[in-house]
This record gives C-alpha cells, sequence and structure tokens, in this order.
C-alpha cells in the first residue's frame, strides 16, 4: 500500500522544525520496510515554495535550501496528475467548506489510492475532523526509536 505525503510532511524531513525528529524517524521505517510514496504533482510547487520562503524569511540560508531541494529531487515519491483528482478534491472542499483546495488535493488522492495521508501541519487534521480516518498527524506518533 502507498503513503501520501504532504508538503508539510516533507518541509519537515528536509528542514529542523517541531516535528522534524519524528516525521524523520517515521519516514526512515517506511524507506526500511519498502513502502511507495504518492502525492499530487502539486507537491513539487507547494516544497519548492516552502524551501524558497525559508530563505526569504531567514529560516534556511540559501546553500541549505539548495541542498534540500537536491534531496527532494532524489526522493523516491510517484506523482499523480492533478486533473483527474479535481472532482473529488472539489467535493472534499464542499464537504469541509474550504476556500481553498490545495490540501484537498492530496486527500483526495489519498481517498483514490486507498491510503492514509500524513502530515505535519494539524491544520488538515482539524479541518477534516472525524470525516476521514485517512489523514494522520506525526505528532500523534509516539516518542522513540520504533514509531
Amino acid at each position: 500500500m502507498a503513503i501520501c505525503l504532504d508538503a508539510s510532511f516533507i518541509g519537515a524531513l528536509l528542514l529542523p522544525e517541531e516535528l522534524s525528529n519524528k516525521a524523520r524517524s517515521v519516514h526512515r521505517t517506511w524507506l526500511e520496510a519498502r513502502e511507495a510514496f504518492i502525492a499530487p504533482t502539486l507537491l513539487v510547487a507547494e516544497v519548492t515554495s516552502l524551501l524558497r520562503k525559508a530563505v526569504y524569511t531567514r529560516r534556511a540560508e540559501a546553500a541549505v535550501a539548495r541542498m534540500a531541494l537536491e534531496l527532494f529531487g532524489q526522493m523516491p515519491i510517484t506523482y499523480f496528475q492533478m486533473p483527474p483528482l479535481t472532482n473529488l478534491a472539489w467535493t472534499w472542499g464542499e464537504t469541509l467548506n474550504t476556500p481553498r483546495l490545495y490540501d484537498m488535493f492530496y486527500l483526495a488522492l489519498a481517498d483514490a489510492q486507498d491510503c492514509e495521508l500524513w502530515v505535519v501541519e494539524k491544520k488538515l487534521v482539524n479541518i477534516v475532523g472525524s470525516r476521514s480516518a485517512r489523514v494522520r498527524w506525526v505528532g500523534d506518533l509516539e516518542d522513540g526509536p520504533n514509531l
């Protein structure tokens, strides 16, 4: 089964933040288990923008962000085109009454591929609530070496 990763999860892998250790640990576990990673093509634009913003806001040095961008390009992620996901993303947007659909494309892909969507930002978890068990928050993972 595949694991859908959003930009917040990838950002936590690439740059240090509060939940980076948990994200890196569970990601390492998945890599060792040879799990497949998926995302909508939107991920490329979001991660690239996230890294550029980190430089702009002086959260990261330009060289560090460039290296992170290189690492991102090497990640084994299968990308799915967005047009086939549009109707499902729209439906999720209506259901959850969201003004934007960026996160809904990830949720639509997780639905279409019958897999979990892992996030670092809790915003989507709060929006979705009990309406989907697919969205998983890294912060819910137990601390320790065996996540």
